[in-house]
């Protein structure tokens, strides 16, 4: 009886390190939801998608963000994070992933995404995370990472951040 416990005791200990080093265990059993709407307008070429987890904050800088695209002809689609592993990213110019800062690391999605797909210098991942000062302590994948307070009064300035940043890749097209 003891053997079992032990060997039960082992393996969950090893299943909790296993889970917290590949993300974390609040990602786990407290995901934030998909923003709840899927948009996309196409022009000549699918230039822009923007993966997003759902809050207020996060949906008035995805819809910010894709219209002022939009002002500039740049096709956009947007859709929920979790939606990003059946996209074919390949065909995107720009790649923007909108994702909340739990227990110090990007959502698990994202740590999946990365890990399949090494497209990653056309990657921009934004983290809002509650002092609006955190960024991965080491980035192991070639991404511009940009963290930001879910603050509305940051949504302006946050949104021409990333936008300038996507009108600047969009160039080298």
């Amino acid at each position: 009886m003891k053997r079992n416990m032990l060997i039960f005791f082992t393996l969950f200990i090893c299943l909790i390190f296993y889970y917290s080093y590949s993300f974390s265990l609040p990602h786990l059993f407290g995901p934030q939801k998909d923003i709840d709407f899927i948009f996309e307008k196409i022009f000549l070429s699918e230039d822009v998608l923007i993966a997003s987890r759902q809050s207020n904050f996060k949906e008035k800088l995805v819809k910010k963000i894709a219209l002022d695209l939009i002002k500039d002809s740049v096709s956009v689609k947007c859709i929920g994070l979790s939606k990003i592993e059946k996209e074919n990213i390949s065909k995107y110019k720009i790649v923007v992933i909108i994702n909340t800062c739990m227990a110090w690391d990007w959502d698990r999605n994202v740590h999946s995404f990365l890990k399949k797909n090494k497209i990653n210098s056309k990657l921009i991942i934004i983290t809002t995370s509650a002092s609006g000062n955190w960024k991965p302590k080491r980035i192991p994948y070639n991404v511009d990472a940009i963290s930001s307070a879910s603050e509305f009064s940051k949504i302006e300035s946050l949104s021409n951040e990333i936008t300038n940043k996507i009108r600047k890749e969009i160039k080298k097209y």
